[in-house]
């Protein structure tokens, strides 16, 4: 009978101690349960993070782009106004041209001012040699005997300047009307 208690002894402390085994295995379980928690909250705080690391990297990519696209419209305004620039110099380069041409313009029409001015001259020059040349030819008709031998010089005189004048372009309504002396019947024979 002592053997019989002694076994159940055994038998009850073996219980014992496989129950406080059993409950230091939930007690690790029941840890690693709350481990593997943490680290799967450790993970989704990771995964959070790293949702706003690329949040902020297209933020950031965003903001490039965006410089980027400033600085093409920087470039393109500039090039814009360089063409502005240029087509003013052009403009100005024209109406530099124009000036120019205008005042060679001006500086021919005063060239053929002056050449008429002078042609003027001559031709008035040419007037005046006639009316004294038929003067002249008065003062001989006048005075036969004084002048008889010089009318025919004379009037061969005022041939020639009429025919200068014709050369210079006179138009018969601009030319002055030169008179035509016609000798007396009587003195035509000391004219000849």
């Amino acid at each position: 009978m002592g053997h019989c208690k002694n076994s159940t002894f055994q038998t009850s402390s073996q219980i014992k101690r496989v129950g406080g085994a059993i409950a230091e295995i939930a007690n690790a379980i029941a840890e690693v349960t709350n481990a593997n928690a943490e680290v799967t909250n450790a993970n989704a705080e990771v995964t959070n993070a790293n949702a706003e690391v690329i949040n902020a990297n297209a933020e950031v990519a965003n903001a490039n782009a965006k410089v980027t696209n400033a600085i093409a419209e920087v470039i393109n305004a500039n090039a814009e106004v360089a063409n502005a620039n240029a087509e003013v110099t052009n403009a100005i380069a024209d109406i530099a041209n124009a000036i120019a041409e205008v005042t060679n313009a001006n500086a021919e029409i005063a060239n053929a001012n002056a050449e008429i001015a002078n042609a003027n001259a001559e031709i008035a020059n040419a007037v005046a040699e006639v009316t004294n040349a038929y003067a002249e030819i008065a003062n001989a008709i006048a005075n036969p005997i004084y002048f008889c031998r010089r009318s025919f010089r004379l009037r061969l005189r005022v041939n020639l300047i009429s025919i200068k004048v014709v050369s210079f372009g006179v138009s018969s309504k601009n030319s002055e009307p030169v008179p035509t002396f016609q000798p007396f019947a009587s003195r035509r024979s000391l004219l000849a």
